[in-house]
């Protein structure tokens, strides 16, 4: 399998480059307010679904035959996607919410790999130190 990751929009001439070259599928990773997925799904040429990111909120809509989904925060929500390729068209996705609750039974491994990770965040009373990364993608 090959993976392209493009830090921009990209324009409607990489698109057809890359569905000529055989790609199957095109999928958007945002972290953009849901307004601004809106606005990429309204505008993008070849992109097969946006998972986005940012807002608190589930999310799911079909908005110019793009399927935008947004999975909520804090691991309180999140989603199973199924998607399958017809031979004649774009690809379909089945989106299965699912709600972390108690009846789910905790996991001792993931708890303690949450806490190894939740420990090393920063205390908000102090400054960074450092920053991991910083990307600039423009929107419109």
């Amino acid at each position: 399998m090959n993976v392209s990751i493009d830090s921009q929009i990209a324009s409607p001439q990489q698109m057809t480059f890359l569905i000529f070259k055989g790609c199957d599928l095109v999928i958007a990773l945002t972290h953009m307010r849901q307004v601004n997925d809106t606005i990429l799904a309204e505008k993008a040429i070849g992109i097969d679904i946006i998972l986005g990111g940012h807002d608190h909120d589930f999310f799911l809509n079909t908005i110019n035959g793009i399927t935008v989904l947004k999975s909520g925060s804090d691991f309180q929500d999140f989603s199973v996607v199924t998607a399958t390729f017809p031979r004649d068209g774009k690809p379909n996705f089945d989106v299965q919410r699912i709600s972390v609750t108690s009846d789910y039974a905790e996991d001792p491994a993931v708890k303690t790999e949450v806490e190894k990770y939740t420990s090393m965040q920063p205390n908000v009373s102090r400054p960074f130190k450092f920053i991991h990364f910083l990307l600039f993608v423009p929107v419109k």
